[in-house]
Parts: C-alpha cells; structure tokens; sequence
C-alpha cells in the first residue's frame, strides 16, 4: 500500500516577508462555502447540488505582536505546509496557497501571567473577476524565518499603573465584509471592514481600581495604556508594546470574593476627534 504522505504547518510569507513566531497549531483554513441541495417536485431525496457563495477566511496566532496593528491590503500572502519524510524529519514536498489581494485584520491581542502573549490575524482574500478562485493551491516552497520578538502581559494604565494584572484581552472589533454573490459571482472582489469597536478587558486583585464611578457609571478618562513586555533569551523583559488610547470608558466588572478579591476592568476606547489616535500602537 502507498505511503499516506502527512504535512505539518510551516512558512508565512505576506507581502514579500516571511513571518517568525507563528503558533502552533493556529492556522486555520475556512472556505465558508454556501450550497443548496435541491429537491425537485416529488423527490425524497435532493437531486442537485450547486454552490451559491464561497467567502474564505484564513486565521493564524503569533507572538509577534507588532506584525500588524491595522487593516493592511494583501498583494501576496504565501501560506505553506511541509510534508514528513518516510523515514523521519522533514521532507522535500510542499502544499501551498496563494493569495495575491485581499485584507489581513488584526483580530486580538491576549495574554496572561506566566506565559507568552499572542495576536491574531484573520486574512480575507479576494477573486480578480469573482469567478476566478482566490486561493490557488500548489507547491510552492519557502524558508523559515529567524525567531522574531516575543511578548508576555505588562501593565494597565489608568491615571496610574493598576497593580496585580494577572491577564490582558485586546479584541481589535473590526467588522469585516465582503460582496460574494453580487452580479451571480460566487467569491467576492472586495473585502473591507465598516467600522469598528475595540474593547480592552484586564483581570486584576487590586480591589481599589474599582472605584465609586467606575462600578456604577462608568469613568470617562483619558491617556488609557495596556502594555506587554518584550521577552529576551537568558535576561529579564526589556522593552515594551503598548496600546494606547486618547479618550476611554473604563468599567469595573465581575467583582468575585476570595483571597485575594478580584475583579475585571473592562476598557472601550472613544475617538476624541482628533488625529486618528482612537487606538495606537508603540
């Protein structure tokens, strides 16, 4: 019998660079495809079977929080798997799939104490016609890249530092579209997003960062942070990646009585008007 040939999850290349840090068992590949199975008049069963629409998404993680912070356009997006050699290792084959237009979006950001912090990205490719796939599979080869940077949690700031963060949940809250199915065309041609609602939620034991204002009404402040500390090999964090917002709500959530309290602060940021600074990155 014919060896099974099985693949393991390896490069990224997007717009010409091959992305480090990509988590384990994180790619995903959805076709989101939507069918009809059609009974004709007086059949039990479904006699055809057509495809109406097929919308792919393409999700990945990487601690690499940095690699994007904003929807940014696809021009080529290589995603690759490598197969296993018979006799162990890595083999010489490829599968790979090919995207060359479209949007990447940023999903989240999220981490907790004690370990690494990781982003994801959902890519949204797009057809050239709407008819044409917009994902080729074939077997293209591409090189690792050299372990890039690594985050773990760091601090809230809120007119201050709020002590004992023990995790950090940035959702970015884009709300992606598309246009399959327009003029009969069963993939879309365009991918963007029509707005978005960001939302920061922090757990932490410091009980007085529950103040009066922000359990019953919610505080309107501003200069709000959340930042994660970058990791290096054989020496303590050096250097941060922080989120900051010009003007925000900021909730005190889900009080829980133990040893210690804790509690959730729950952080939505609010554009000032000014600039485009309703969420930024440094």
């Amino acid at each position: 019998m014919a060896d099974i040939i099985r693949h393991t999850e390896w490069a990224i290349d997007i717009n010409s660079s091959i992305k480090s840090n990509i988590v384990e068992n994180s790619i995903q590949i959805n076709p989101a495809l939507q069918k009809a199975l059609l009974h004709a008049a007086g059949d039990l069963q479904p006699t055809t079977g057509v495809t109406l629409t097929n919308t792919p998404q393409l999700m990945f993680r990487t601690h690499d929080l940095d690699m994007i912070n904003a929807p940014t356009a696809i021009s080529s997006v290589i995603m690759t798997a490598r197969a296993y050699a018979d006799n162990g290792g890595l083999g010489a084959g490829y599968i790979s799939y090919t995207m060359t237009d479209g949007i990447l979006i940023p999903v989240s950001i999220s981490g907790a104490a004690g370990a690494p912090a990781e982003l994801t990205i959902m890519m949204l490719p797009v057809s050239s016609d709407g008819d044409t796939s917009p994902i080729a599979v074939g077997t293209t080869s591409k090189a690792l890249a050299v372990h890039g940077d690594t985050y773990t949690i760091g601090d809230i700031g809120i007119g201050g530092t709020i002590a004992g963060i023990s995790n950090i949940d940035l959702q970015f809250g884009y709300a992606p579209q598309s246009n399959a199915g327009e003029n009969g065309k069963p993939f879309p041609t365009l991918a963007y997003y029509d707005r978005q609602q960001a939302v920061i939620t922090a757990n932490t034991n410091q009980l007085s960062a529950a103040t009066e204002q922000r359990l019953m009404t919610a505080q309107s402040t501003t200069a709000v942070t959340a930042s994660f500390r970058q990791l290096q090999e054989g020496a303590v964090p050096s250097g941060t990646y922080t989120a900051t917002m010009a003007k925000a709500l900021v909730e005190a959530q889900n009080l829980q009585g133990g040893r210690p309290f804790t509690l959730q602060l729950m952080i939505s940021p609010v554009y000032d008007g000014v600039g485009d600074d309703y969420l930024t990155f440094s």
